[in-house]
């Protein structure tokens, strides 16, 4: 073999070699690229379509606090409100000036007593509850009349209540010089319980009425 067929052969086999390793080389590093571009691709559809968590967490907390800080701020006006509206109450409920609640309130100081059921006279429990019934007529700012009415059980005479009532008079009358008391009996005519003979009938009814 002459030297340039030795030098032609090198040159064929040089090429042959270059271009394998070009074909093999090149495509490894064309399908890391291209994998590359895709994995690039894929990440920027992700991240396009989803939301971005770390955007809604920073946001989510400051807009709950600040509807959460509201909603205490107009629970504590609410409640401010609340306790006025409830002072207001209590102040029309108490007995000063016009109490317009004067007669039930009256009414259920009365119903604490057992008047003249078990004797003709005021006992000292009595006088107790009427002293207290006589602090709300003081304290009425309106000019009225105070009707005194004595009621009883069947079987009892019309006297004992008109007397019952006059009892209670007198004793009223020592701290209210001022007001105009008038006294009825009704004996029996409005019972308060079924059985007519009961004590329960037996009692004392004290109204305030209006000039």
């Amino acid at each position: 073999m002459t030297s340039k067929e030795i030098h032609f052969f090198g040159l064929i086999t040089s090429a042959l070699l270059i271009s394998f390793i070009i074909l093999y080389v090149g495509k490894d590093f064309y399908q890391r690229i291209y994998h590359k571009v895709q994995d690039t691709d894929t990440l920027a559809t992700i991240e396009h379509t989803l939301p971005h968590p770390i955007v809604k967490q920073n946001a989510m907390p400051v807009q709950k606090k600040t509807v959460t800080k509201g909603k205490k701020d107009h629970l504590a006006d609410d409640i401010i409100l609340k306790n006025k509206e409830a002072e207001v109450k209590k102040e029309k409920h108490t007995v000063k000036g016009i109490t317009p609640d004067i007669n039930t309130l009256i009414k259920n100081l009365l119903q604490e007593g057992k008047f003249f059921q078990q004797t003709n006279s005021l006992q000292n429990d009595d006088k107790m509850i009427l002293d207290k019934v006589v602090v709300l007529l003081k304290n009425i700012s309106y000019p009225y009349v105070l009707e005194i009415e004595g009621h009883t059980q069947k079987g009892v005479a019309v006297q004992v209540s008109q007397d019952m009532a006059k009892k209670v008079q007198s004793y009223i009358q020592k701290f209210l010089n001022d007001i105009k008391i008038e006294t009825k009996g009704y004996a029996n005519m409005y019972p308060v319980s079924d059985d007519l003979y009961s004590s329960v009938n037996r009692r004392i009814e004290i109204l305030v009425r209006r000039k």
